[in-house]
């Protein structure tokens, strides 16, 4: 029986960071909303829009459904 033994090296690794466009006709809600979605993920995405943009207070549902649709 053979075991083959599989070593991998990395020489030189690049972090490639994403860009990404926001549409301009989108109102500045929902583009502060996109760009945390796309820069720190769903979940930041989330707290972000359950969040008042001036008092900090958490929003309801219903609150923000009227914000960001």
């Amino acid at each position: 029986m053979t075991t083959n033994n599989i070593s991998i090296v990395i020489q030189h690794a690049t972090i490639i960071q994403p860009t990404f466009h926001i549409p301009i006709k989108m109102d500045k809600l929902n583009q502060q909303a996109l760009t945390v979605l796309l820069s720190q993920g769903t979940t930041a995405a989330v707290k972000h829009m359950f969040t008042h943009e001036t008092t900090g207070q958490q929003l309801t549902y219903a609150e923000m459904r009227e914000r960001y649709g």
